[in-house]
């Protein structure tokens, strides 16, 4: 028996919740370790990394909250009054003050490896399902005795004698598989097992073929892909429609699947026969922490669009037709937030071809340097229900995945944007400078920031 706290609506534990102290965390436990095993083979580049994965026993049942807010945690069975005092599973609050506890543990760890400066330690604690995963970097394998006693011994402190869950700690090792991804932390490399892709790729199969599904099967479906696009975040752009569709699917019955979902099933399909993109995939790459190989600068006007290209000091123009600039100036077009995206999707497709890297494991990271808010919001996140934008996303991922590029954006602020419509007003008759000067001016000032 599982206990809903979100049952009945209008009634519930969670609805009753007073939610305003909470506290605040980012969880986000697969880059987390990644940032861990980066770190640690950054600084420590000389010694082997070795990395050992631990669990605890019932997880929430360990962090106790106040009694005067365990009022809606009460039950009766005949004579006899229970009262549940400890931050069960479901309710709303629990991953956050549980959080609290995988932060004492970090401290409490950290201090022991100040205390002994020979070793250096550093854990990752994910707050939902209360795995605990322990990097170490040592010169001699005997010394993670010590690191093993260590974090044991701060589990008992702040958890207590129940917490640690024996069965599901591991030898130290430089491979392990941990929230379903494969850990290498000799190469700094993790991967997504094969397995998890084949049965991906036969789920997705099933769909198509029936083009019937319902409400749980697609949502099991779904349920896949946060592994695919926390690996190759682009994917977003493939299965947003599908996300929808499932969310406004009534329950308990088969839904006939529309076309442009199927649309979106094909293109996830195809993303995920490039095994090469999921496999041996570089820490700091999956964790963003690696640094811009390449730099876009890009304006828009209602005349044509330009992106600067200042490393190869090659300049992109492209006028706009009477027709598309009827139809980008409909009100419901946002024009200037479209056209930014349209320049992004322009560089990629002439520029992509010479951004492909010979490291088959290694991407070349693009950033694009762009004046609009919704469009860095939309070319980062590859998320949004503007139709247009969605459809400017789509060619920005499938040219990612074909010439292994990763594409992120910046926005350049106001004040620091003084080339901002420069391409326009070079060759506008009130422009003091007058003719190419001022494109020449442009370039010069960008070559300058590099």
């Amino acid at each position: 028996m599982i206990n809903n706290y979100s049952f009945p609506r209008g009634a519930s534990a969670n609805e009753f919740t007073e939610r305003s102290n909470f506290p605040t965390i980012s969880y986000n436990p697969q880059r987390d370790i990644a940032r861990c095993i980066y770190q640690l083979r950054s600084e420590f580049h000389y010694l082997e990394v070795l990395a050992m994965l631990g669990d605890v026993s019932d997880a929430f049942r360990h962090v106790p909250v106040h009694e005067d807010a365990v009022h809606m945690f009460v039950f009766a069975i005949d004579s006899y009054i229970g009262i549940n005092l400890s931050c069960r599973f479901r309710r709303c609050g629990s991953p956050l003050f549980y959080s609290l506890a995988g932060s004492a543990i970090n401290d409490c760890m950290n201090c022991q490896c100040r205390y002994r400066s020979r070793q250096w330690t550093c854990i990752v604690f994910t707050a939902v399902c209360g795995a605990t995963t322990n990097l170490h970097g040592t010169e001699q394998r005997e010394s993670t005795r010590d690191a093993n006693n260590a974090l044991r011994k701060v589990m008992l402190t702040v958890l207590g004698s129940t917490a640690i869950n024996m069965k599901k700690f591991t030898p130290w090792s430089a491979t392990n598989k941990e929230l379903d991804l494969l850990w290498n932390t000799v190469d700094g490399t993790v991967s997504i097992p094969l397995d998890m892709m084949d049965r991906a790729l036969a789920q997705v199969d099933s769909v198509l073929s029936a083009r019937k599904t319902s409400k749980a099967d697609l949502a099991k479906l779904l349920g896949v892909f946060p592994h695919v696009a926390t690996w190759f975040p682009s994917t977003r752009a493939f299965y947003q429609r599908a996300h929808m569709a499932m969310i406004t699917m009534s329950p308990f019955t088969k839904h006939r699947i529309t076309d442009v979902v199927v649309e979106d099933w094909r293109w996830f399909n195809a993303v995920l026969l490039h095994n090469e993109r999921f496999n041996q995939v570089p820490v700091s790459q999956f964790a963003d922490l690696a640094s811009p190989t390449v730099h876009m600068y890009m304006d828009a006007s209602n005349v044509w669009l330009w992106v600067l290209e200042p490393q190869t000091r090659e300049l992109l123009r492209l006028w706009y037709t009477a027709d598309a600039l009827i139809a980008l100036k409909d009100p419901d077009t946002k024009f200037n937030n479209v056209t930014d995206l349209q320049n992004a999707v322009l560089a990629a497709f002439v520029w992509g071809s010479h951004w492909l890297s010979d490291d088959r494991r290694n991407s070349t990271h693009v950033r694009l340097h762009i004046g609009n808010t919704s469009a860095v919001s939309w070319a980062s996140r590859r998320l949004s229900h503007h139709p247009t934008a969605y459809l400017y996303n789509r060619p920005l991922s499938l040219v990612e995945l074909q010439y292994r590029i990763t594409l992120s954006a910046e926005r350049v602020p106001g004040r620091l944007n003084t080339m901002a419509d420069a391409e326009s007003r070079a060759w506008s008759e009130t422009n003091i400078c007058g003719g190419s000067t001022s494109l020449r001016r442009v370039h010069a000032s960008m070559l300058e920031r590099q």
